[in-house]
């Protein structure tokens, strides 16, 4: 049309001039010009009916789209309402916890330690909300922006999520409304907070003339309420008065020795939670007015505040009515919990008979670890206490399911995280494993955790430990005088010589497990053992009185910073490759363990590992290539972090989060006054709330809490020097049994021997000269290669009976080799055997030099 109209405005123009209209007034050039731009106009009506459509079209769109996230958003905000609801359930469903897991499940470094739930309430979304807001979509666009308001102002609160009080960071709680209301709801606070924290964390007070009423006789039967070393005439006195001035004196140092209440966090502090029900006394003219450090107060009140009052965050003001809780705010009260939470008598009454059953000063009360958030190494190996082990039971024989498996540390829900040495054809993970952790991340505390508790319930003659650490830090040197390891090397990156020891011990440990299994196997069944569980099998069976097969422990090598030594001893790469393709069947596990993993130096030795353990590591490939997920890269940094890390038991297996152990701290022995009532003449009494008078004839015997002796001393130490005390230390596992300094030689228990060689380094000249005469001991001199600076003579012992191997020898038959793994080059001479000696090199590449016996 617009097209038409322009061929006719030029055809009128053209048909004028041919006309001979040569006078063509102004009016009539005008009108073309008219027609064009209405012309224009109609055409420009048109485009802005297809950008209409347009914009239609991309409403509907974003509408969609806008649809989409309110359904993402709906979804967070469900798992937020049950995450809540995980952590506040209903009241009436508290009666269920006692006896299980959950039970007194919350400790001081825990987020929601004291927050006691009140009812329910609005939470603003844990979820960010980010839509694009562009100014198109603001000025030209109103529905799509009204729609986007509208779902930001609805989405960004969650309605009716479980709410707690936190009452760690308030000292005292003012409670109005309703007398029965606020009973009702101070009995739900009280439910929870007693169902989910333990004794040993909390204590609760209460003082109310309506002690023996049925609204707040059900607390003596909690162990909260019971006071430490105290005892009546019915059992251990409680903190229930009538009275809040007798409730302070009850209370007593353990009240007036706190600093003052400050909001942060009192840990070593047992919290206090002190129920005033007495609408008629004062609290602000008393001791309990005084904010102390981890002590609340609750107190009932009759008292409005002033109109003109300050609010004051640390001294909230509440009132309980119609079902919901107020807040005070400086000018007048805002909501606070929509609907209230509210337990009945008969129900408070069930939960404190269910929690009754257990002490109020339980076996594991100052057991507990800030380090690791609650479970320690001893609760989690069922200790009562460390200083005084019972070692027989600890030691004692298991099944072969529990054989090497151990706790070393929580799981995110609570539970034990067992770690299982045993290889995986046994049911277990091993037997190699990778653990990376950088500086900061809880990597020792780890290795320190494994390792006691592996050392704590195995014996020598189950487990011994060889622990290789090259850089030196204090962590290895701390289970030195365990009587299960046979080595601790530390500071191999300074002493070549350390290293070469370690690649020593590896190698003659595979030669003489196999050169056992060969001679025994052969003895038992007719052919060499294909592995140790066949050994084992064959002893069970009876084999082993026959024909006397010792058993072999499993030799668990930890390599600390094995990256470092690869770095500066990359032959060892192969080594270790050798071992732990070898040690599968000899019981000899390694766990590699390094602050980086660099896999271009470690060749192979990532693919002979089952297990891995990423703590926090510096990059997101660092941690796929351990987990095979980025979860160990995005663990929080810092101290209360430590020993945070994700476990794969098995190669594919989903990581597991756990918390390790902290065992490198101060052990402090549970002390605590012990009370007991004894009674001449015993008679049946009312337990009642209130205190109970002793009869003339009862005695309380009091003993003293045991102050410790000597100074303090750390867990692993207080552990290792009871094990030590009471059994065998490890065989030398083919070697002499050293670390940086010397000691006195042991010799693996291996088979009897027939007369042989037995060779000793000059540091163990004592023990030649200490060794039997009566077998016919003669002596020379064995050296070094002349002119060698690493020259050491030896001394030579010749045996008519069993051989006394001292230094790094195992003892073997007449006619076997004897490994000299302290010397480089070959021997001089040989003086008192029964007949002439020629040297053999054993495999390629090692360090020994054998002398065999014609």
């Amino acid at each position: 049309m617009p097209y038409l109209m322009g061929i006719l405005i030029v055809g009128m123009i053209v048909a004028m001039v041919a006309t001979g209209m040569r006078l063509i007034s102004p009016q009539t050039l005008f009108f073309p010009f008219v027609m064009l731009l209405a012309a224009t106009s109609l055409f420009r009506g048109n485009d802005n009916k297809m950008r209409t459509e347009e914009v239609d079209a991309e409403r509907a769109d974003y509408l969609r789209y806008l649809s989409v996230v309110r359904d993402n958003i709906r979804a967070q905000a469900a798992e937020q309402r049950a995450a809540a609801q995980w952590s506040h359930p209903e009241p009436e469903a508290l009666a269920s916890v006692p006896g299980s897991r959950r039970q007194w499940e919350r400790d001081p470094h825990d987020p929601d330690f004291l927050v006691l739930r009140a009812g329910r309430h609005s939470a603003p979304l844990a979820t960010t909300l980010r839509v694009n807001d562009t100014a198109d979509e603001v000025d030209l666009e109103p529905v799509s922006h009204s729609a986007l308001r509208s779902l930001l102002d609805t989405q960004r609160t969650v309605r009716d999520v479980p709410t707690g009080i936190d009452v760690t960071k308030v000292s005292r709680i003012t409670v109005l409304g309703d007398h029965a209301q606020v009973r009702a709801a101070l009995r739900a606070w009280l439910a929870q907070a007693v169902t989910w924290h333990d004794p040993t964390v909390l204590g609760v007070a209460l003082a109310s003339p309506d002690l023996e009423g049925s609204d707040w006789s059900w607390l003596k039967w909690l162990p909260h309420v019971d006071i430490p070393g105290q005892a009546d005439g019915v059992g251990p006195a409680r903190y229930l008065a009538a009275d809040a001035d007798e409730l302070v004196e009850m209370l007593g140092p353990n009240l007036l020795d706190r600093p003052a209440f400050t909001g942060a966090a009192a840990d070593a502090l047992r919290h206090l939670l002190i129920v005033v029900d007495d609408p008629e006394y004062d609290v602000t003219a008393s001791t309990l007015g005084v904010g102390r450090a981890g002590v609340t107060v609750v107190h009932y009140s009759a008292t409005p505040p002033h109109r003109e009052q300050y609010s004051d965050p640390e001294k909230p003001i509440l009132e309980v009515t119609d079902g919901a809780i107020q807040r005070w705010q400086t000018g007048g009260w805002q909501p606070y919990i929509d609907n209230a939470d509210e337990f009945g008598v008969d129900e408070a009454a069930h939960l404190a008979r269910r929690l009754s059953r257990w002490d109020s000063n339980p076996t594991h009360a100052g057991l507990r670890s800030a380090a690791t958030r609650g479970a320690s190494f001893t609760t989690l190996l069922g200790i009562p206490d460390a200083s005084r082990l019972d070692v027989p039971a600890l030691w004692a024989p298991r099944r072969r399911d529990d054989e090497l498996r151990v706790p070393i540390g929580v799981t995110a829900t609570g539970e034990p995280l067992m770690f299982d040495l045993k290889d995986e054809a046994e049911g277990g993970m091993g037997p190699h494993g990778l653990m990376i952790g950088m500086t900061g991340s809880g990597k020792s505390q780890t290795l320190m955790s494994i390792l006691l508790a592996l050392l704590t319930t195995h014996s020598a003659d189950r487990l011994i430990v060889i622990y290789a650490d090259f850089k030196g830090e204090a962590g290895a040197d701390s289970f030195r005088n365990f009587p299960q390891v046979v080595a601790v090397i530390s500071n191999m990156a300074e002493k070549k010589s350390l290293a070469d020891r370690f690649a020593d011990t590896l190698r003659g440990e595979v030669a003489r497990r196999e050169t056992l299994l060969r001679e025994a196997g052969r003895r038992v069944q007719g052919s060499a053992f294909n592995s140790v569980l066949e050994y084992e099998n064959a002893r069970e069976s009876g084999a082993a009185g026959t024909f006397d097969l010792p058993p072999i422990p499993t030799l668990f090598v930890v390599a600390d910073e094995f990256t470092l030594m690869l770095a500066d001893h990359p032959e060892y790469a192969e080594l270790f490759d050798y071992v732990a393709r070898k040690g599968r069947s000899f019981r000899i596990h390694i766990l590699f363990a390094s602050q980086t993993l660099d896999v271009g130096k470690i060749k192979d030795i990532d693919k002979n590992t089952s297990y891995r353990i990423g703590l926090k590591v510096a990059s997101p490939s660092v941690s796929r290539q351990i987990i095979g997920v980025e979860d160990a890269y995005h663990i929080e940094s810092g101290k209360e972090h430590k020993g945070i890390g994700f476990l794969v038991p098995a190669p594919g297996a989903t990581p597991i989060k756990f918390r390790s152990t902290y065992v490198d701290g101060i052990y402090e022995p549970p002390r605590t006054t012990k009370a007991r009532v004894v009674q001449a003449l015993p008679e049946p009494k009312i337990f009642t709330a209130a205190a109970v008078e002793v009869d003339p004839g009862t005695v309380i015997a009091t003993a003293d809490a045991e102050e410790p002796a000597g100074p303090p001393r750390k867990l692993i130490a207080t552990v290792g020097e009871q094990l030590a005390r009471y059994g065998p230390r490890a065989p030398s596992c083919g070697c002499r049994r050293w670390t940086n300094r010397s000691r006195s030689p042991h010799c693996w228990p291996g088979p009897r021997c027939r007369p042989a060689l037995a060779l000793a380094a000059r540091r163990d000249r004592q023990a030649v000269r200490d060794a039997p005469r009566s077998a016919g001991v003669r002596r020379s001199v064995v050296g070094w290669k002349h002119g060698d600076p690493r020259r050491s003579q030896v001394r030579q012992i010749h045996c008519t009976a069993d051989v006394y191997a001292f230094g790094r020898q195992p003892a073997l038959t007449a006619r076997g080799d004897v490994l000299l793994s302290g010397l480089r080059w070959r021997t001089t001479a040989f003086a008192g055997g029964s007949g002439p000696c020629r040297q053999r090199r054993v495999g390629a590449g090692t360090r020994t030099h054998p002398a065999y016996l014609r």
